[in-house]
């Protein structure tokens, strides 16, 4: 007991006399377990109300319940008859009572409904009856219409149908007003073949001058386009001179 364990450890040959007594067993504890709780019917909804008798807080929540809901069909309702509304007065401002229903319901929609593909189909068949109210209804929207309509993706179809469908009186006003944007219509990658399709239904001299006078000046710039070079195209194989001679000055 004189050495200490480090001076022993540093004799040579020395060995711990006796074998190295076992570590005791370090006993274990686990938590006590929970009993499990039960979830009957009355318990949890004594859990949930506990300021209520039994059954009486599920009936209130479900009648909360079903109140919200009539609520919310209550406020749908309210909404719908507000639009109805809105959608009567509007019809009152434009004086379109003496039309028929299903003329009635395409005043005001035909522009966002050449937006979408079974709209701007919808109203294709329309045209393709050739007569009614309906008809006379789409043409007049498409033609305030006209520019923008040629260049949107399901527009543009719409208006190859109306050119088809119109008078020769509705085509010259719609040359009016395209007459300015020309140019970009004949460069758009779907105004293109509005364009192109116009000219196609263009058989009066009268008609084609006219485009011919709008288009005049930008000549070169639509043949050096990807697109407006097919426009130019279509001019110079469906009208002949001397209405295209300016095509080559």
């Amino acid at each position: 007991q004189a050495y200490h364990w480090g001076q022993l450890g540093q004799l040579p040959g020395w060995r711990f006399p006796g074998p190295v007594p076992p570590v005791p067993p370090v006993p274990e504890t686990r938590p006590k377990e929970r009993e499990n709780p039960s979830f009957s019917k009355e318990g949890l909804t004594k859990e949930l109300y506990p300021n209520t008798s039994s059954g009486a807080g599920a009936t209130g929540a479900a009648g909360a319940t079903r109140n919200g809901h009539q609520g919310n069909h209550g406020n749908h309702g309210n909404h719908a008859r507000v639009s109805s509304g809105d959608s009567e007065a509007k019809e009152r401002k434009l004086d379109v009572s003496s039309l028929p229903s299903e003329a009635q319901e395409l005043v005001g929609q035909v522009n966002q409904m050449s937006k979408t593909q079974a709209g701007s189909k919808f109203l294709q068949r329309q045209l393709l009856k050739g007569s009614g109210a309906a008809v006379e209804v789409i043409l007049a929207e498409v033609e305030d219409e006209i520019a923008a309509m040629m260049c949107d993706s399901y527009g543009n179809y719409l208006c190859s149908a109306a050119f088809r469908a119109c008078s020769q009186r509705q085509r010259q006003r719609m040359l009016e007003k395209l007459a300015p944007q020309i140019g970009q219509i004949a460069c758009d990658k779907r105004g293109t073949h509005a364009l192109q399709a116009l000219i196609g239904f263009l058989q009066l001299e009268e008609e084609q001058l006219q485009l011919m006078t709008a288009i005049n000046s930008q000549v070169i710039h639509l043949s050096k386009d990807p697109n407006g070079t097919h426009v130019v195209q279509k001019l110079l194989s469906s009208f002949s001179a001397p209405v295209t001679d300016c095509v080559f000055l």
